[in-house]
Order: structure tokens, then sequence, then C-alpha cells
């Protein structure tokens, strides 16, 4: 969404957007995996692609009502009831959407990824109690029949199911479930959309044999860059700041969602002061609550001695070969999960690289209270140096 102001997409190595490789054919059947660091504009590409096409929207987490439901009812250690009732989820969710193209013909996209949000979460539920009733044989020639109904009402829309906050699912639920979620998903005529933080949704033992039956799988990995002159621009295009003068500019570069924030901030101000005191305020709100979240992220992995080498590096990179410099992809951490490090690359060959003004200040401040690492940084600098 912030991402149109400064006319950026988050791009595959193709070069490609999530707009274009769904448009590219909407009855084939698609698999994209959008993975960046916390704040890079994963949602917000989904909620800007579902102005154009329906979007099937899941927030694989417990705030989720449905999704909650959903976990709290399988049995892990019986494969076949845990597929019926992934079933008995989609064919309700696709139920829903086929019952407002019943009441309204002419309903948008727009209006049918609000309408999950709203109304959408309690009738879904209904739904799925209501095809418990039936064996899963009847189940499954019902979501067939809906399938066959909703591919004539789409016309030349696509329907795209999101599975946002992915990781979520393999990290604290189970891969089996994420696997057999994703086969499921897969076999709908329909895009499947992942979305999570994590490259271990690429892993090969879940995510590529779960979609195994698609014929397109794609990684978007390159989101936008926002630099100084991109914060200014997405500030003064989204609210009025005539007048007015940025401060700290170049800790909000970086990840879309640093910007943000600030006008999440400006927006929930006290609008009686002054507007520049109002806007140096929500800076200030966002550069600490961005810190905030990046240092317990880095005190994480403070007894993690490889990962703060990696991270010593990192910051003299920064500092020293103007970011240039990536790092290759050690399995035992992920510093895109951790929303350290962008992260390219494509086929396993992933590679990392602190490019943020914020974060850079965060790990070092950090590593610079433990004498262990701040040595290392003093004798990586002496290296360096000649």
């Amino acid at each position: 969404m912030f991402g149109r102001v400064l006319e950026l997409d988050p791009i595959s190595s193709r070069g490609e957007t999530l707009l274009q490789i769904v448009e590219r054919n909407i009855l084939h059947r698609h698999t994209i995996a959008m993975i960046g660091r916390s704040g890079a504009g994963k949602t917000a590409t989904v909620v800007d692609l579902a102005k154009k096409h329906f979007v099937l929207y899941v927030v694989c987490s417990t705030s989720d009502p449905n999704f909650k439901n959903m976990i709290d009812e399988i049995d892990m250690d019986s494969p076949r009831q845990v597929e019926h009732r992934i079933e008995l989820e989609f064919t309700a969710r696709r139920i829903f959407l086929l019952l407002l193209f019943n009441m309204d013909p002419h309903i948008t996209p727009e209006q049918y990824f609000y309408e999950q949000m709203n109304g959408g979460i309690e009738t879904i539920a209904r739904l799925v109690r209501m095809l418990r009733q039936y064996n899963p044989a009847l189940v499954y020639d019902v979501s067939h029949d809906v399938e066959t109904q909703l591919i004539k009402h789409l016309g030349t829309h696509a329907l795209v199911i999101a599975l946002d906050d992915a990781p979520v699912v393999i990290n604290h639920i189970s891969r089996k479930f994420f696997t057999l979620l994703c086969s499921l998903v897969s076999r709908m005529q329909a895009t499947l959309v992942i979305l999570g933080t994590s490259l271990s949704l690429m892993d090969e033992d879940h995510a590529r044999v779960s979609v195994a039956g698609q014929s397109d799988r794609v990684n978007i990995l390159n989101f936008p860059f926002c630099a100084v002159d991109g914060v200014e621009k997405m500030l003064n295009n989204t609210i009025d700041l005539s007048g007015c003068i940025i401060t700290q500019p170049n800790l909000l570069t970086g990840r879309l969602g640093f910007s943000a924030n600030v006008i999440n901030f400006i927006n929930d101000a006290d609008h009686t002061i002054a507007k520049q005191a109002v806007l140096n305020r929500a800076v200030d709100l966002a550069i600490n609550h961005a810190k905030s979240f990046l240092m317990s992220k880095v005190e994480s992995l403070l007894d993690n001695y490889k990962a703060c080498e990696v991270l010593c590096r990192m910051i003299l990179a920064y500092k020293y070969e103007n970011c240039n410099t990536a790092f290759e992809y050690p399995t035992e951490i992920d510093f895109t999960d951790k929303a350290l490090c962008s992260v390219k690359g494509e086929a396993g060959d992933y590679s990392w690289t602190m490019d943020e003004p914020c974060v850079v200040d965060v790990v070092q401040q950090i590593l610079y209270r433990h004498p262990e690492y701040a040595g290392m940084i003093v004798d990586i600098m002496s290296l360096m140096n000649g």
C-alpha cells in the first residue's frame, strides 16, 4: 500500500510483482512464497492485491477465531482427520464467498476482503459446524461443486488464498499440519500465497513437497527499500506536513513499516498542539518502537556466539563497505526471521544484508554492552585496517 506511494513493489527474481504473477494466467495454479523481515510490506501487498482479485485471507494465528478453532479441534496423530478438518475450513470459507455472490453478483474483491474481517468470521464458523454433520466423502463433493460454481462467478478475477504468519504453523503447531494445509489448498483452482518472515517456509521437506502438484512456484524476497527521499515522499503524500521538517529521517530508512508507524502515531496524536511538535513526537515514538522490537530480537541471539560474530561483521560491512557485503545463510539462525536483515537469493543460495541504520544502531548498542563481542568488533576492525 505505502509501496504504491513510492511506485515500488516487492518482486521475484524474475522481476515480477505479486499482481503480475497472479495475472499471468488467472486459471493457473501458482504457489508464491513472500518472505521478508517484519514490516517489509508483505501483508500490505496482499491487501493491495485484494482490490483487484478475490483474496481468501487466513491469519495463521489464534487471533483468527476460525483458525484457532481448527487448531484446537485437530489431532496431529491422525493425518486423515487433520486433512478433513482443513477441508471443512476451506470449503466453508469458499461457500461464504459463494453466498456473497448470490446476494450481490457484482460484489467487488475489496468488499469481499473486508467482509471476511467483519461478520464473515461468525458466518464461516457456522458453516463449518453445518458441514461437520456430513461424512468426508460428501464434504469433498460439496467442495468440488462450490469450486465449479465459483469459477463461473469469478470471471476475469483470480481466487487467491493467502496464508499470513505461516511460520507460526511450522514453529508452534506442526510441519505436518502445514504440509497438509498447503497440499489441500494447492488442489484448488487458486493461487496460493504464503507470507512469513522465516526461510523455513522454503525448506525442501515441507514447503516444496506440499505443493508438488503446482506447476509454478515463485519466491518473492526482494522488498522495497525506502531511502531518505522515499521517507519524505511517503509521509508527505499520506498526511499534510506542509511547513514541517522530518527529524532523523535516516533512522526511518529501510523497510516501509518504519515510516508507516510514524503515520500511525500521528493519527493517534493530540492535534491541538503544533503540527511540527506532533511530527517530532511521532518520529521519536516510531523510532523507539522499532528499536525496542529490534532489541528483543538481538538479545535473543546473545548466547549464540556464531550468530553474534556474524552480526559484528555485518556492522563493520555496513560502516566500511557501504552495505555491499552479503553474508551466507547458516542453517542454525535466520536473520530475516529475527527482523535484522534483508535476504536475497534463489534455489537454496541465500544471503543476508544488514542495510538499515536503525538496525545497525541497535545491534551495535547491544553488542557493545558485552565485552567479548565489543572486543570482537575491535579485533575485526584491526584486521580490516591492516
